[in-house]
């Protein structure tokens, strides 16, 4: 996720794609750093914007994420349930209950896997956070 944040506190995205583009392809002349607490407060406020920002495209993946995961359990669940209707027509009782046995334990990793693929936890990780000042053309 890209972003920009003008001085006046607007977030700008299709400038923040551009200087992105431009990061990515050439190299930029770095000025001075920050530091302190104007570092401290920088980061905040964008943090603050970037977390704004990226609820939409966080909800979006989740909700994604939540669809995969139901059509696996769909798939899942219609597997175990065949490999339970084979295992039950064919062999000797001891031996199809040592084969349900077997099953009913992998059908319960399998579903404990994916009971941990939906918890979710949201990241922010900033990559770069710079300060673009104008060309000397009075921007």
């Amino acid at each position: 996720m890209t972003l920009f944040v003008h001085d006046d506190g607007r977030v700008l995205g299709p400038t923040a794609r551009g200087i992105w583009d431009q990061l990515i392809s050439t190299v930029p002349t770095l000025g001075s750093a920050i530091g302190g607490s104007d570092a401290v407060r920088t980061y905040e406020q964008s943090r603050e914007k970037a977390e704004a920002q990226g609820r939409g495209l966080y909800r979006d993946v989740v909700l994604s994420l939540k669809e995969r995961i139901r059509r696996e359990e769909e798939r899942g669940s219609y597997a175990f349930a065949a490999r339970r209707r084979a295992i039950e027509r064919v062999g000797l009782p001891e031996v199809r209950n040592f084969r349900l046995m077997r099953l009913d334990e992998e059908e319960r990793q399998w579903r404990e896997g994916l009971s941990l693929k939906t918890q979710v936890i949201p990241e922010l990780v900033p990559i770069v956070l710079m300060r673009v000042v104008g060309g000397g053309s009075g921007d």
